[in-house]
């Protein structure tokens, strides 16, 4: 079993430097606060779930599910379910926002996990997010937002940032699908 997480671990990390500072091909490149989000919530397209960037395929790859008391401090929030995808690749769009408290700094990669903690999405922070700036002055990036995908269509998600280069998780929240 550690050596498993050893490895879960070392994937992230991986994953996280392999991508790099770009926003992933995936993204839709939506930029929302949270109360244009929250008008736009739970709409329906046809369209296909977008594939997830290569640093989460070799997360979701694994078989051990990722520990969810894995010692990350945030501060965030797993808003809402933003867009559900009904196509031949259904699943969810979740919007949420992410701070890291000891680094000072947004969340920039998310991990949705199961109620067994096995992966089953993720996605990217940098979204605009003024509105969290307003409710708390300790917070100091308006970009603390994040868009998550999943292909589960129903049950509970927990959101998890990654941070702490890679070796923490941080929960952000959980929704019901």
């Amino acid at each position: 079993m550690r050596t498993s997480l050893t490895l879960t671990l070392l994937l992230i990390s991986a994953g996280l430097v392999l991508s790099g500072c770009d926003r992933p091909g995936w993204s839709d490149g939506t930029k929302a606060d949270e109360g244009s989000a929250a008008q736009d919530a739970d709409k329906a397209t046809a369209d296909p779930l977008p594939k997830p960037p290569e640093w989460l395929g070799k997360i979701m790859a694994g078989t051990e599910p990722l520990p969810q008391d894995r010692g990350g401090k945030c501060d965030g929030n797993s808003d809402l379910v933003l867009l559900r995808y009904t196509g031949q690749e259904p699943g969810a769009k979740i919007f949420g926002w992410g701070w890291d408290i000891s680094a000072k700094a947004r969340v920039d990669h998310v991990v949705l996990l199961n109620p067994d903690g096995k992966v089953i999405g993720g996605g990217e922070g940098g979204v605009p997010r003024p509105d969290v700036v307003t409710a708390k002055p300790t917070i100091t990036d308006p970009n603390t937002g994040w868009y998550a995908y999943t292909s589960a269509k129903t049950g509970s998600v927990s959101a998890f940032g990654i941070v702490g280069k890679g070796s923490q998780l941080c929960p952000l929240g959980h929704l019901d699908l």
